[in-house]
């Protein structure tokens, strides 16, 4: 074999052949590696790789049409047929050689990686592994042009024939009619999907070795067949066909087995902030199922979300009561209309339990970034895990926490990214107007009054003093107003707190952002800010007054959650404005109070709650969303701690964006140069020149 080996590996490179293709392989990952890298900044090899299959199955077959062909045509092979050499040694030592040269071009192409990292951040596991997938997905490609080679002589033909082959095994899962889902996984480029979404899939390893190795045993049966001719064509083309039905029947069993393993397995998630990968809170809420879930995903066919489709099947194997099924809605038209969804479009979820159903659209999995919504840009968060564990949740609860808000005294608005944080968590939110309303509804966990700027009727807060002593629960946040809002102020002096006169102004640089009246404040030591303080994410609290104790009853007891520095005083405005911003002579000074808790014990079974943030923007859209704060996780662990509704969900987004390199222009020119021009011409002329010389002219 070896000998072979060396004679058709130095045949490629005494010819032009093997520099044409090394020329035009290395001329095409060049080309796409400046469009896609240098030109666009994409920071990951993969994305080249991955858009130049399709022109890999023109040039492979120049590779391998001579291979067998031209041995037929110039009647060679009877010389390879009659020496001391077995027909497997002939046919891996044909193969090996066209590996090496291909392989050749890969390993060039290792360097292209290693200059993104140089030029700033990569994924090199998503780089590397796609380059294996690549030499893989090429290796089984020279089988099966080795194998069409054997069958003629015509080298032209032979061409001919494996791109035709390999184009329709490319196109096979894109076909507009439904196949089998064994057919469509004949796909050669289909297997690189993973591999291109940073998935290392051991099963597209097995597919390729296991295609490799039927065509290469079909090749060895081909040349067997001509090698015994007619003397011998009943009793060696029953062994032939009998053999080649077990080693196909032998290749689709291992890949069988390696698709029914767990895709935790067989599936390794390597991104880099591991989108596939189930987080622990995840991992017990699923646990503890009890009941049967039904995941639909909603997806025309053959435009299926690899990443979403991913992300389901590690619930399936996580969980036997988790079970996932793909819906296409052009086919199924109404199936919607059952869940009150006649809007969801492809992509969308329904999640679906024995008590509720949930329904996630696409655009709640794939949300853009509200950094990015406010400059302009199309960074794109991924919240498939957050959205699809919170619906598992929600339809697997057995009472589901209600947040109810005063309206009707110019409250501030709840944000939008707070609704949506509390509606992820299984809260239900729903609006009070307690002027038609005798009481604070039963059902109601935790009454919000949101900033209001007007004040409350006394039997509104006869109503909101009865609900808290009863052991209610609540959310206040205070707003500065020149308007004395007396019945408010009196629910809060029911509870030994009071807001100051003015706003409060932080006198520590250290403890502010940009300006003194927005403030970094302390955290104070409780269950609700625990994790807050650990994670070093700051909170930040704009225009709050100061919060003061009063007196009240010793049942009582009261906790600063926020504080400023000693440093911090109180500015009071004059005509809604401040002269200065600077400390003046006579505003007070010291530690203030921005956030409290207050608990007083009503009975053994009732105990009220009640938490007062002194500003109306704790998260007001303009700071939530472009600041990296902790104001949202702030209110839902306030939230959380007061109804006690431990399994809200709280799985942040992960960013989908790709990370992007910006070189400077000499270096785009001098790579363009190196690798576009100078080395696919330099593979090039040296394959002319030796041409040539061989020819003697």
């Amino acid at each position: 074999m070896l000998a072979i080996y060396k004679r058709e590996l130095q045949s490629y490179f005494t010819s032009i052949t093997g520099y044409l293709v090394m020329a035009a392989m290395l001329l095409f990952i060049s080309i796409y590696y400046v469009i896609i890298n240098l030109t666009y900044g994409y920071a990951t090899f993969a994305a080249p790789l991955y858009s130049i299959q399709f022109i890999f199955i023109i040039i492979i077959p120049i590779l391998t049409m001579r291979s067998i062909a031209e041995d037929r045509k110039n009647k060679t092979d009877q010389l390879l047929l009659t020496s001391p050499v077995s027909v497997s040694s002939i046919v891996l030592g044909k193969y090996l050689s066209m590996v090496s040269v291909f392989g050749l071009v890969c390993l060039i192409s290792c360097i292209f990686p290693f200059l993104l990292k140089n030029m700033g951040s990569t994924q090199m596991a998503g780089s590397c592994s796609m380059l294996l997938a690549f030499f893989l997905f090429g290796c089984a490609a020279i089988a099966i042009g080795l194998f069409i080679s054997s069958l003629t002589e015509n080298q032209i033909l032979a061409c001919v024939g494996c791109v035709g082959v390999l184009l329709a095994l490319d196109l096979i899962e894109n076909v507009p009619f439904e196949l089998p889902d064994f057919i469509k996984n004949l796909s050669l480029s289909s297997h690189l999907d993973n591999f291109y979404n940073e998935i290392f899939d051991i099963t597209a390893i097995i597919f390729y070795l296991s295609v490799t190795a039927v065509f290469l045993f079909l090749t060895a049966q081909s040349i067997e067949k001509r090698r015994w001719g007619r003397s011998g064509a009943l009793r060696h083309g029953s062994y032939s066909v009998l053999s080649i039905c077990l080693s196909i029947a032998l290749a689709v069993v291992i890949n069988m087995a390696g698709s029914a393993l767990p895709s935790s397995l067989t599936k390794i998630d390597i991104s880099s902030n591991k989108v596939y990968t189930l987080s622990k809170q995840s991992k017990e809420i699923l646990k503890d199922l009890e009941q049967d879930i039904t995941i639909y995903a909603l997806f025309e066919n053959n435009k299926e979300d690899d990443t979403l489709l991913n992300l389901l099947n590690r619930y399936e194997e996580q969980s036997d009561h988790i079970k996932v099924k793909v819906v296409d809605p052009v086919k199924n038209p109404t199936f919607t209309s059952q869940y009150n969804a006649d809007e969801l479009s492809a992509g969308s979820v329904i999640v679906e339990g024995k008590q509720r159903y949930k329904t996630i659209s696409d655009s709640e999995i794939y949300e853009i970034s509200a950094s990015a919504y406010y400059s302009g840009s199309s960074e794109q968060n991924f919240d498939g895990e957050g959205e699809i564990t919170s619906a598992i949740d929600y339809v697997t609860a057995k009472t589901l926490p209600v947040l109810y808000y005063t309206t009707g005294h110019d409250e501030t608005t709840l944000s939008a990214t707070a609704q949506t944080a509390l509606t992820k968590s299984n809260y239900e939110l729903k609006s009070l107007s307690l002027l038609s309303e005798n009481s604070v509804p039963k059902d109601c966990s935790i009454l919000m009054v949101l900033a209001p700027q007007a004040d409350f009727s006394s039997d509104e807060a006869d109503m909101i003093i009865k609900y808290l002593e009863n052991g209610g629960k609540a959310l206040f946040l205070t707003s500065y107003t020149a308007d004395k809002l007396t019945q408010f102020d009196r629910i809060l002096d029911n509870y030994g707190m009071k807001t100051s006169n003015g706003i409060i102004f932080e006198g520590d640089s250290n403890s502010y952002y940009q300006s003194p009246i927005t403030i970094l404040p302390q955290y104070g030591t409780h269950s609700i800010t625990t994790d807050l303080a650990a994670s070093n994410v700051p909170t930040l609290i704009t225009q709050a007054a100061g919060l003061e104790f009063t007196d009240v009853r010793s049942s009582v007891t009261r906790t600063a959650l926020l504080t400023t520095s000693d440093s911090a005083y109180e500015k009071i405005p004059s005509g809604g404005q401040f002269s200065t911003s600077k400390k003046e002579s006579g505003d007070r000074s010291g530690q203030f109070n921005l956030g409290v808790l207050a608990e007083e014990t009503v009975s053994d079974e009732k105990n009220t709650k009640l938490i007062v943030f002194s500003t109306p923007y704790l998260v007001d859209e303009s700071l939530v969303s472009q600041y990296n704060i902790s104001n949202v996780d702030l209110l839902a662990n306030s939230i959380g701690y007061m109804c006690e509704h431990t399994s809200s969900v709280t799985i942040d987004a992960k960013s989908m964006s790709i990370e992007t390199i910006t070189p400077n222009a000499a270096s785009v020119q001098l790579q363009t140069l190196v690798f576009v021009i100078l080395l696919p011409a330099g593979l090039l002329i040296t394959g002319i020149v030796i041409w040539l010389r061989r020819r003697k002219l």
